[in-house]
């Protein structure tokens, strides 16, 4: 009997940062780590992680961006303040043009407010999939 895959073949990925630190910042939509790829075009699959800290406990937000647009927002709860901790894994689809593009994962604001905070202690990693 042969079986065949419903999962498509995934033919090309580029790790564009692997560990990066992250700029120091505590501001809203402040860059925490930019890089760039260059695609065939079509629909790609966006791995992103990383990790930061609140001065307070709540909630924060990074965003992860291709070309200046949100494709992800990635929020996380914190319960103790000044504590480096990893924002859950963020898996977003999306579709690009062929060319050159920028990605950058900000920092977000939850409601004008909850600023993250990221610095040197802080490592990023973003991996994208062309699907």
């Amino acid at each position: 009997m042969i079986i065949e895959s419903k999962i498509p073949i995934l033919n090309n990925f580029v790790e564009v940062i692997e560990n990066m630190s992250a700029a120091s910042t505590s501001t809203a939509d402040a860059v925490i780590v930019t890089s760039t790829f260059t695609s065939n075009g079509g629909k790609i699959l966006i791995l992103a992680s990383g990790s930061g800290f609140k001065t307070g406990t709540g909630m924060t937000q990074m965003r992860l961006q291709v070309d200046g647009v949100t494709v992800a927002p990635i929020n996380k709860f914190f319960n103790i303040a000044n504590q480096h901790q990893a924002f859950p894994t963020c898996f977003a689809i999306t579709t690009v043009i062929a060319g050159m593009h920028t990605i950058r994962i900000i920092n977000g604001a939850v409601d004008g407010s909850g600023v993250m905070n990221t610095d040197a202690n802080d490592r990023f990693y973003i991996t994208i999939i062309k699907m």
